[in-house]
C-alpha cells in the first residue's frame, strides 16, 4: 500500500491527535470539578465537550488510517488544575480553543506546504469545528464574567442550563 502524506505531516498529525487527547481529559477533569461543587449542569457542558474532543482524535486517527499511515497515540500528560474562580475555568477552557485553533492553522499550512490537498481539506473542515468551539469557549467567559466569580451566582447560572 502506498502511504500518500510525508513524515513531517504525519508527526505533525500524531501531534494532533495528542492535543484533542489532552483537551478531552482537561474538559472531563473541569466536568468532575464542577460536578464536585455540586453545578452538574455547568459540568455537563464540559462532559459533552469532552466527547467533541474525543470525537476530533478519532477524525485525526482516521484521516491517518484514510492514507495507509500508521497511527500513533501520545501519551497524556496527567491533568490537575486548581480552580479558584468560574472564570479560571473558562479562561482554561478558552485559552485550549484559542491553542487548537492556532494548531489545526498552521496543519492546514504545512498541508498546503507540502501539496496534500487530502488533509488540506480534512483540515479545513475541522477549522469550521473550531469556529463553533470558539463560539462555545467566548459564551462560556461571557457568563463566567457576569457573575462577578459569585459561586451563588453561578449556582443560579447551574440551574439555568438545567432547563
Amino acid at each position: 500500500m502506498t502511504v500518500i502524506i510525508t513524515d513531517s505531516l504525519k508527526t505533525a498529525l500524531h501531534d494532533q491527535i495528542g492535543h484533542e487527547l489532552l483537551n478531552s481529559h482537561i474538559y472531563l477533569y473541569i466536568s468532575a470539578f464542577l460536578k464536585n461543587m455540586g453545578l452538574d449542569n455547568l459540568g455537563s457542558i464540559f462532559e459533552g465537550q469532552y466527547k467533541e474532543e474525543q470525537g476530533h482524535a478519532n477524525l485525526f486517527v482516521k484521516i491517518l488510517t484514510d492514507l495507509g499511515a500508521p497511527v500513533i497515540i501520545p501519551q497524556i500528560e496527567i491533568v490537575n488544575m486548581p480552580f479558584g474562580s468560574i472564570e479560571d475555568i473558562a479562561k482554561a477552557f478558552y485559552d485550549r480553543e484559542v491553542l487548537t485553533t492556532e494548531n489545526i492553522d498552521e496543519l492546514k499550512g504545512l498541508a498546503i506546504d507540502e501539496d496534500n490537498s487530502i488533509v488540506e481539506e480534512f483540515l479545513r473542515s475541522m477549522i469550521v469545528k473550531q469556529q463553533a468551539e470558539m463560539d462555545e469557549a467566548i459564551s462560556f467567559m461571557d457568563k463566567a464574567k457576569l457573575t462577578g466569580n459569585d459561586w451563588k451566582v453561578v449556582m443560579l447560572w447551574d440551574l439555568s442550563e438545567g432547563k
